[in-house]
């Protein structure tokens, strides 16, 4: 196609080229008189000049028809190929699309799988810290039926220690008594107090046994605030040793409640004074009914102070007497019949100190253990009561 185009287009430079040499040519022959057949012959040339623009004006739309065809074809092509790219990017956009569509899908898959295995864990980690609080649990449980045991065996022993110390207690005083009655039958009998004097004496012990009752009412309460309190301070021995000693001062007011008493008959109250004391400045007399009453509290002070000292050793507790509930009450061994309160608690509260500073050091400096009794020393007691010898009759 091209080779052919190619000639036309020299053939029509070649005819465009001579027809002019020959118009002009013919032109002079027929200036100078020409003839017939150079007319002819400059008729053909003329002819053939026409041809030849003729041939050229058809080469030149041929060559406009060859450019715009191949000028379309390019255009198609282009367009073609335009289109291929727009349809690969568009395979290339699906492709990729297509790729983070699987990305997102694979990612949210991920995290599927990672909120799985953290649910797991999680659900692990809570089966184990049940099981831990289980064990928790359970050892807490036997620690606390550990203490409980310990505390019931101490409180039994405790307990034990408590009656062996009262009836202790109450032997010596029944000796004391006896021997003081025994010793002294013929003087007694022959000191004896008149009885206006025996009356007062009576009417004023009968109104300290009315207040003495009020008071040990509203004691209960006192007493539960202050075990609360200790339970509250996780004191588990001074908490021990305060219920026992709550449960054992009720039980024995009660006994004392339910007594029956003789106030004509008691020689408490008809015996003339044989001994006198000093406290705060002043002296005091007393019988010797009244002294085993005094060397009683003493005593039974002691003894309370030292378990109370032993106890807050155990816990780790500062030494502190002073802050202690049975120090505050120090009713202990009291019946209300023999004395007033106040006078038993000052003499209750001597002991009680000394016997907690033994308990709280681990030391018998003040008194001494044996047999489950607590006894304060003779000299000490002497040194506390300073006891003198005294007769008015």
């Amino acid at each position: 196609m091209k080779s052919k185009i190619g000639n036309r287009l020299l053939i029509a430079a070649v005819l465009a080229t001579t027809a002019p040499l020959v118009l002009t040519s013919t032109t002079a022959f027929a200036q100078q008189g020409q003839t017939k057949e150079e007319k002819e012959a400059s008729k053909e040339a003329r002819e053939k000049a026409k041809e030849a623009r003729k041939a050229a004006v058809e080469v030149r739309q041929d060559s406009r028809q060859q450019q715009a065809a191949a000028a379309a074809q390019q255009r198609q092509a282009q367009a073609e190929s335009n289109q291929a790219q727009r349809q690969q990017q568009q395979a290339a956009r699906n492709e990729q699309a297509q790729a983070n569509a699987r990305a997102r899908s694979q990612e949210r898959d991920q995290q599927r799988q990672q909120a799985a295995n953290q649910a797991a864990r999680q659900d692990d980690r809570a089966a184990r810290q049940q099981q831990q609080a289980a064990r928790n649990e359970q050892a807490q449980a036997t620690a606390r039926a550990r203490v409980q045991e310990r505390e019931q065996q101490r409180q039994q022993a405790t307990n034990q220690a408590a009656r062996q110390d009262d009836r202790a207690a109450r032997q010596q005083a029944q000796v004391a008594n006896q021997a003081a009655r025994q010793g002294d039958r013929s003087e007694r009998q022959a000191r004896r107090l008149d009885r206006a004097e025996q009356a007062r004496l009576i009417a004023t012990q009968q109104q300290r046994v009315s207040q003495y009752r009020t008071w040990q009412q509203s004691q209960r309460t006192t007493a539960q605030r202050a075990a609360t309190l200790i339970q509250s301070q996780n004191r588990r021995a001074q908490y021990a040793y305060i219920q026992d000693y709550n449960n054992r001062l009720w039980q024995q007011q009660q006994r004392y409640a339910t007594m029956s008493f003789n106030y004509n008959s008691d020689p408490y109250f008809y015996s003339a004074p044989s001994y006198r004391y000093q406290r705060d400045g002043r002296y005091y007399t007393i019988n010797q009914y009244g002294a085993n009453v005094l060397q009683q509290a003493v005593n039974d002070g002691y003894g309370e102070g030292w378990r109370a000292g032993r106890a807050d050793r155990q816990d780790g507790w500062r030494a502190d007497y002073r802050s202690s509930y049975v120090y505050q009450n120090a009713s202990y061994g009291f019946n209300g019949y023999y004395g007033d309160r106040n006078e038993y608690s000052y003499y209750f509260r001597q002991g009680f100190r000394r016997g907690y500073e033994d308990g709280y050091y681990g030391r018998q400096q003040y008194g001494t253990y044996r047999n489950g009794n607590y006894s304060i020393i003779g000299t000490v007691l002497n040194t506390i009561l300073s006891l003198q010898s005294y007769n008015r009759y």
